[in-house]
């Protein structure tokens, strides 16, 4: 297959793929660096049919007498690639939100590229090798990126990273090979074909590759937006049980434990009445932050509803539990301020249940437990903790709260 059938080929391919990341990025604008993929792939295909042009315009011609004006399509050719191919990894740094540089640069070494590719018309290898060494060391950047990056480490990085890969070497080993002799416009012909060959094949495969990652980022993002509550960061109930269940299994299984506490907000529906809804807000996200800057890896927390929070405390003692607990609501007391810098104390009231294992044991009886012991803490006063405790084979409906922590 002769040169201009094997990039007219390659143009056909690239335009398509252009078209599926252009709606991607449209379907997704949120998303950084699907602009310039996009870009990209569009900068790579005007570069294969200005080649392709240059090609059928210089027929049989050899690279001395070809006309100046042919020389200009085919080498600003080249230049439009490489500003492609230097798009291609400035958008997989901003896809992986990694700093880059100005936009200019990028014209700016399209420029330089290309008059540097016009001196060589005397020397067709000087043309292979530098449009090897641009396109091998920016297919070697990007697969870069896509190994090194850890937001979205997954099989299908490594796939798109393993193209690019390919890409560089096939490219660079064609530059190198046309160094032995620069008068030549190649040093191996099934090494030219392969190289196109291969670019066609592994823009597909990076193409793909870019897409499903997009949305398996995109999927990510859905899922957590299905699972947290939006104002406080904290798992939403339905969330809190489907994690929960995995612990309260091993819990049959082990010699485990875990304490579960339900939290009220005290008097919150003041907090909104005097200080308004904006402050009330505050205080729930400011709660929330507290908690999360307390917890351990693998503890669970969520809203439970309105001012209702309720946390899961794994492989904790019922004495890990309380001082937790109580370490909270001492910090919680002093943490907020009004709009006036006037102090707002804010208490929560709080009821704890624990379980050891290995034992059968419910989420519901948890939270049922947990949560009489928080209605006799609210009757009580308020701004304390009542907790119940539980031996193994005791039903948890028939726990009592037997210990008070004063205020």
């Amino acid at each position: 297959m002769d040169y201009q059938t094997l990039y007219l080929i390659l143009f056909t391919s690239l335009l398509i793929q252009t078209a599926a990341l252009l709606q991607t990025w449209r379907q997704n604008p949120e998303e950084p660096g699907l602009r310039d993929w996009g870009v990209s792939g569009g900068l790579m295909t005007l570069a294969s049919l200005l080649i392709v042009l240059g090609l059928f315009a210089a027929g049989g011609a050899t690279r001395a007498d070809t006309p100046f004006w042919v020389l200009m399509i085919r080498d600003t050719g080249s230049g439009v690639a490489a500003a492609g191919w230097m798009l291609a990894w400035v958008g997989t740094r901003r896809f992986f939100h990694q700093p880059i540089f100005s936009y200019r640069l990028i014209v700016v070494y399209a420029a330089i590229f290309t008059l540097i590719l016009l001196p060589g018309a005397q020397m067709p290898g000087w043309r292979v090798f530098m449009a090897g060494l641009s396109i091998g060391l920016f297919a070697l950047l990007v697969a870069w990126e896509l190994f090194h990056q850890t937001m979205d480490r997954n099989p299908i990085t490594r796939l798109a990273g393993a193209a690019m890969c390919l890409v560089s070497l096939v490219w660079v080993t064609r530059g190198l090979l046309a160094l032995e002799d620069l008068s030549q416009p190649s040093g191996s012909l099934l090494i030219d074909r392969f190289c196109i060959y291969s670019s066609i094949v592994m823009s597909m495969v990076f193409t793909l590759s870019l897409i499903l990652l997009t949305n398996h980022r995109v999927n990510k993002k859905l899922r957590a937006q299905a699972s947290i509550d939006p104002l406080t960061g904290a798992l939403n109930r339905r969330a809190f049980f489907e994690a929960s269940r995995p612990l309260l299994a091993a819990l049959q299984r082990e010699d485990s434990s875990l304490a579960l506490c339900v939290i009220d907000l005290d008097h919150f529906k003041r907090v909104n009445d005097d200080h308004g809804h904006a402050m009330g807000d505050r205080v729930l996200k400011g709660f929330a932050a507290l908690v999360h800057d307390n917890l351990r890896e693998g503890d669970l927390f969520a809203r439970y509803g309105g001012e209702e929070f309720v946390i899961l405390l794994q492989r904790s003692s019922l004495e890990q539990a309380v001082q937790t607990i109580e370490r909270l609501r001492e910090t919680c007391r002093v943490r907020f301020e009004t709009a006036d810098e006037a102090p707002l104390e804010i208490t929560f009231s709080a009821g704890i249940t624990y379980a050891r294992g290995p034992a059968l044991v419910s989420l519901e009886a948890l939270l049922k437990a947990a949560d009489e012991s928080l209605y006799q803490a609210k009757d009580g006063g308020r701004n304390q903790t009542v907790l119940c405790e539980k031996d193994v084979g005791w039903p948890l409906a028939d726990m009592t709260p037997i210990v008070s922590v004063a205020k």
